[in-house]
């Protein structure tokens, strides 16, 4: 059986860029609860949304 040993700082690299990669897979594809945008499409419509609605208030 082989067995592996990692080290924490390895185990801690490896998690980060895992993360990183959720990170951008979730900032990049598409979202049908949020009308198929991307994350930061849906930021920015509702961004703009909200400025006009103040500025019609």
């Amino acid at each position: 059986m082989l067995m592996m040993v990692i080290t924490k700082e390895v185990f801690r690299f490896e998690m980060s860029q895992l993360e990183r990669g959720l990170t951008e897979v979730k900032l990049a594809r598409l979202h049908e609860s949020l009308n198929n945008m991307t994350l930061e499409e849906y930021r920015q419509h509702h961004y703009l949304v909200g400025i006009l609605k103040n500025t019609w208030n």
